[in-house]
């Protein structure tokens, strides 16, 4: 979540505000049994560190396992296919017009140090 964090931090410096997807679960009929248990749990992860940053989460995943039948949504074992793309992009686009950001502090971290003459 490192890495990610430091990501959200340099979208707020230029003023930007961070739209994190929640990771997308797999097909179920390609993958080991589990592996979307280990996805959910990731994301279990990702959504306390979006509000502690002030990000707003696209839930993909949550949109993803409200369907009916996750093995119509994929191409191969990991990457959706036009249907799935399509639930992806109304994850996105519920995030982006009705998510709230929800940071901890309200700072802008200072990442670079700007000298005047």
């Amino acid at each position: 979540m490192g890495n990610l964090r430091t990501m959200v931090q340099m979208a707020k410096v230029f003023h930007s505000l961070p739209v994190i997807a929640t990771i997308p679960p797999t097909n179920p009929s390609l993958n080991p049994a589990g592996r979307n248990k280990w996805v959910s749990d990731v994301n279990d992860l990702l959504r306390p560190m979006a509000a502690s940053e002030g990000a707003v989460v696209a839930e993909v995943f949550q949109a993803f396992m409200k369907q009916p039948d996750l093995t119509r949504l994929f191409s191969d074992h990991i990457h959706p296919n036009d249907a799935g793309y399509q639930i992806m992009s109304g994850a996105f686009f519920e995030a982006i017009a009705h998510g709230r950001a929800t940071a901890s502090s309200p700072r802008w971290p200072v990442l670079f140090a700007v000298r005047r003459p």
